[in-house]
């Protein structure tokens, strides 16, 4: 049984509710048992060449990426024991691969429309967080990378 140690309540993992509060686990009562299990699909050191970039040659010369991306769902009865009961990472594969194709300007923008993307396909996804890095920016005497990492949380 689980219980919020903030107001008291109580309710069980079946959805039988309690009213008492003994021998119960405290959690937040903002989150539902089910909002706890979760499971995450990763696409983790995706090397894609493309070209997006604010300056004019950026486009044709073209530049290095390094993306990393999780999306997260909620847990349910499936018995993954087939695909459509999951998340398919080469779906996530193919979202982020035709979106990198469109060059675009700025890196922010293009997570963003890269986890729009993936939230129509997969609208069971609650949470998701993608970093993109380019690896050879135009900055001088510049060693390593610089990326943007943006993070959601989808509420409906």
């Amino acid at each position: 049984m689980y219980g919020c140690a903030g107001c008291g309540k109580v309710f069980s993992i079946n959805g039988t509710w309690y009213l008492s509060w003994p021998q119960t686990k405290a959690i937040n009562c903002r989150s539902s048992v089910k909002d706890e299990i979760m499971i995450t699909i990763r696409l983790k050191d995706v090397k894609i060449r493309a070209g997006h970039g604010i300056y004019s040659g950026e486009s044709l010369v073209g530049n290095s990426y390094q993306l990393d991306l999780w999306v997260k769902y909620p847990e349910t009865e499936a018995s993954f024991e087939n695909l459509s009961e999951s998340i398919d990472y080469g779906e996530l594969y193919q979202i982020v691969m035709q979106r990198m194709a469109v060059d675009t300007p700025l890196l922010e923008k293009l997570c963003n429309e890269i986890l729009g993307d993936i939230r129509l396909r997969y609208p069971k996804v609650v949470e998701a967080e993608i970093t993109i890095y380019k690896l050879q920016a135009a900055i001088n005497n510049l060693e390593g990378k610089v990326g943007v990492t943006l993070h959601k949380k989808f509420d409906d």
